[in-house]
């Protein structure tokens, strides 16, 4: 055997044995229907999957840690700049959702009657909002750096 050969079977016995000690990630249905967006935080762990009723979040290996309810009609996902929180658009609830990733809850940003955020992104200490609802074309802006948050 020459010392090529010997070399092609030592990486193919490493391969083989790096496969066989990593096992497959079990697959776990998601009690989601339709996904509208997905964000991945790895300082906490955490994979967002939002959905039309529920967000769900994962574990960074794809195996369930837990859900946000009450999230219906959540259209995205905007990890916040220090990493403290995660912002999610909720349209229907008129509202910008505010998720700890460490206690996996949630509170919420009303934004009034009229105001469907379909798309957010924050600079610096506010938080841009496309407006989704029906009428003229709107972008909402929310301070953060109150408290009640100011829209």
């Amino acid at each position: 055997m020459n010392r090529r050969s010997a070399l092609r079977w030592i990486s193919i016995a490493v391969c083989l044995l790096a496969t066989a000690a990593t096992p497959a990630a079990a697959s776990v249905p998601l009690n989601v229907s339709q996904v509208s967006d997905i964000a991945v935080d790895e300082a906490h762990g955490n994979i967002y999957i939002a959905d039309a009723n529920v967000i769900a979040v994962l574990n960074l290996d794809g195996s369930v840690k837990g859900a946000i309810p009450d999230t219906a009609d959540a259209t995205d996902i905007d990890l916040s700049h220090d990493g403290s929180a995660i912002y999610v658009a909720l349209r229907s609830k008129h509202a910008i959702g505010v998720i700890n990733p460490v206690a996996l809850t949630m509170t919420t940003i009303d934004l009034g009657w009229g105001r469907c955020p379909s798309s957010i992104a924050q600079v610096g200490g506010v938080l841009w909002f496309k407006d989704d609802c029906p009428g003229p074309f709107i972008v909402g802006a929310v301070n953060l750096g109150s408290s009640p948050a100011t829209t």
